[in-house]
């Protein structure tokens, strides 16, 4: 479909210009020196727009060429190739997943290594009190054995400063 070119003749290539007067009324006005440039038409006169400005001329579309069809030799050669290419793109993804699952595992480690060292300290604490608290009953029971012992011999020494009773004397008091 051919499209006839025609000039478009623009009113601001034209020299016109538009102004305000003083009552704010905008008014063509002559520019001081009328030029005419005259721009072709390009695409048809519907005036459809695809928003990307007025339709250019149709390109013409480049012919298909039959090709020759490849040797079999080619074909299998590409083939063996597209194979290699997958099996290594294959084996990255795997060490990719290794290499996340080998993180996720140091991540589980070092929070587990974190809680058993957090249970060390609370069981240290623990084992601590429980040797102060036997520190503590062992002081007790020899304050307490050295008290009975310091009043064993405090009547000892007592009983040797006394006199034995009388010979006969019964002892049974009557009060």
């Amino acid at each position: 479909m051919a499209v006839a070119a025609t000039e478009v003749a623009s009113w601001y290539d034209a020299g016109m210009r538009l102004t305000a007067d003083v009552n704010g009324v905008v008014m063509a006005t002559a520019a001081a020196e009328p030029t005419t440039t005259e721009w072709p038409s390009l695409g048809g006169s519907s005036g459809y727009h695809r928003m990307a400005g007025r339709l250019g001329k149709p390109t013409a579309a480049p012919t298909a060429s039959v090709a020759e069809p490849e040797p079999v030799a080619s074909v299998e050669s590409k083939v063996l190739a597209l194979k290699v290419e997958g099996e290594a793109a294959i084996a990255r993804r795997e060490m990719t997943r290794v290499g996340q699952l080998k993180w996720a595992g140091a991540q589980v480690i070092d929070a587990r290594d974190a809680r058993v060292a957090a249970s060390n300290q609370a069981l240290k604490l623990l084992m601590l009190k429980a040797e102060g608290e036997a520190v503590i009953k062992h002081r007790a029971e020899i304050a307490e054995r050295d008290a009975l012992e310091h009043e064993r011999v405090h009547e000892a020494a007592m009983s040797e400063h006394m006199a034995p009773p009388p010979a006969g004397f019964e002892w049974g008091g009557v009060f």
